[in-house]
């Protein structure tokens, strides 16, 4: 048995003493290459060997840092490390032996940072690359073929769900990205409150750029707090918007609700609602194009009863407004049978129909659709498309799903020639985890775009399959207009949610996004 192959069988069989003994007797080793393409460097990195081998390697031959791997995939050691969860500390080693590396693209057109923040790799790793190469923090992640805009690094890191520190890295290098529009005026702060991120990186976001508590989207004039509320985010991040600028609880959006009028409408708890009201208690009188007051959104709702009460304690007068139907709240909370207990804080009142009677309403199209694109041709398994999309629809666990992601990035891109589905449709379809769609998101962006051989697009999927909520809402982050285009059955994603009869928030999420897209364009203005 040759040197070169019995450091190559060491390192794959994790026996990092042995693999160490052979470097010792033979350094030459280290340049002796598989059929693939990979030196032993690149095979250990794969393998996620300890920091000791990798300083070893290095030792016998730090060029082997600065030398693409075979295959087509065009890999550094360094993108393999990345891929691979290595440590900061083996990171560093490899960025000292070839620096360069930070910088360097694979074959996929990817930089190092861009799989750190697919693959949320801790905040050190990220920050280690960007110390070494800060540019990356503005250089988009690539698209397949390369004919629409790539997505930003932060917007990628909060798509991924990437750690606090790994998102305050990419803002400390490039803070500007914290300001930065996407095409419909949502700043990087409306994509966190979309997702619910934690409450430290909606705070990092914000002390980045205060002003994007106040910033709009159009058409639907929401800020950050009213997308807050309409995700149902929770206290300590409603508190955290507020904390910052307490004037957008006094902003209408488009519709004339105010972000109270939303936390109502989707039953927020009074932690929720007490904050909003302290910060604006005139909203609790305030009416929405509709005519109606918090007061009687809540009554519609069915929402608890000491929310009410902190509503008449804030706004009695509320008692007496009638909406354009001429309800009062207390008409509304009769007609639909309220508790005695609920009544006993009303006068008279009566209904308001609920978002999913609005929705269920919307049965003809409400704009033209864009024609079918053909089904693209069956891409390239790229190692393991095959049997990542058998993975999912055998409803293998998260981390088996996010492994073979991992270990085959290519993999995402994958088009089944069955029916044209790429691993995110069988992903949404099956009814897998967030975490799964998020991390085939961040993998090919793209694919929330993609037509099957149906004409359909994940969104289609997940509406039909009653995806919860925060998996929609990643789905029409990643491409809002999916909620107003046509399957080849001519229908609109809202329209199978509600053939199926899905959750009430999945439907309001799926119709408010067809309707932005179709509103006259004056109205953004």
């Amino acid at each position: 048995m040759s040197t070169a192959f019995g450091i190559r069988d060491a390192i794959l069989s994790g026996a990092w003493a042995q693999a160490t003994e052979m470097l010792a007797k033979d350094p030459s080793c280290t340049r002796q290459m598989d059929a693939a393409g990979n030196l032993p460097l690149h095979a250990a990195l794969v393998c996620r060997a300890p920091e000791e081998t990798v300083a070893a390697l290095l030792a016998a031959d730090a060029s082997a840092a600065s030398e693409k791997n075979g295959g087509g995939t065009g890999n550094l050691p360094l993108h393999l490390a990345v891929s691979h969860a290595a440590s900061a500390r083996v990171v560093n080693r490899l960025l000292a032996a070839h620096p360069g590396g930070a910088s360097t693209r694979n074959g996929a057109g990817v930089l190092p940072l861009h799989l750190a923040l697919a693959r949320r790799v801790p905040g050190d790793v990220v920050a280690a690359l960007l110390r070494v190469h800060p540019a990356g923090a503005r250089e988009p992640l690539p698209t397949a073929g390369g004919s629409a805009p790539g997505l930003p690094p932060l917007r990628a890191a909060l798509l991924a769900a990437s750690p606090h520190d790994a998102v305050t890295a990419l803002l400390a290098a490039y803070p500007a990205a914290a300001a930065e529009r996407s095409a419909r005026g949502g700043t990087p702060l409306h994509l966190a409150c979309v997702l619910n991120s934690p409450p430290p990186i909606v705070s990092a976001l914000v002390a980045a750029f205060p002003g994007a508590t106040s910033a709009k989207t159009a058409p639907l004039s929401m800020t950050p707090l009213h997308v807050a509320c309409v995700q149902r985010c929770g206290a300590p991040v409603i508190t955290a918007l507020l904390a910052a600028d307490t004037g957008p609880a006094s902003e209408p959006d488009a519709s004339g609700a105010l972000p109270l009028h939303w936390s109502i409408a989707k039953r927020a708890p009074l932690d929720v609602v007490a904050p909003l009201l302290a910060a604006y208690p005139a909203a609790a009188r305030a009416v929405d194009s509709k005519g109606a007051t918090p007061l009687h959104i809540a009554i519609a709702r069915g929402i608890s009863t000491d929310c009410i009460t902190a509503l008449v304690n804030a706004a009695p007068d509320a008692l007496t407004v009638r909406d354009a139907a001429k309800y009062t709240p207390a008409d509304v909370a009769r007609t639909m049978g309220a508790s005695p207990a609920v009544m006993s804080l009303l006068t008279p009142r009566s209904n308001s129909s609920s978002v999913a009677a609005v929705a269920a309403s919307t049965t003809t199209p409400m704009a033209p659709h864009t024609p079918v694109a053909a089904v693209p041709p069956p891409a390239a398994a790229g190692g393991g498309g095959a049997a990542l999309i058998a993975a999912i629809r055998s409803r293998s666990p998260s981390d088996t799903v996010i492994s073979l992601l991992r270990s085959s990035p290519g993999s995402a891109e994958y088009v089944d020639p069955g029916d044209g589905c790429l691993p995110i449709h069988v992903a949404v379809a099956y009814g897998a985890p967030l975490a799964v769609v998020v991390a085939l998101l961040a993998a090919h962006g793209r694919g929330a775009s993609t037509r099957d051989a149906a004409g359909r697009m994940p969104l289609h999927y997940g509406a039909e399959a009653g995806a919860p909520l925060p998996v929609v809402s990643a789905l029409l982050a990643a491409h809002p207009g999916a909620a107003g285009e046509k399957d080849l059955q001519g229908k609109l994603p809202v329209r199978l949610a509600l053939e199926k009869r899905v959750a009430e928030d999945v439907v309001a999420a799926l119709l408010d996004a067809a309707e932005a897209l179709y509103r006259p364009q004056a109205a953004t203005r």
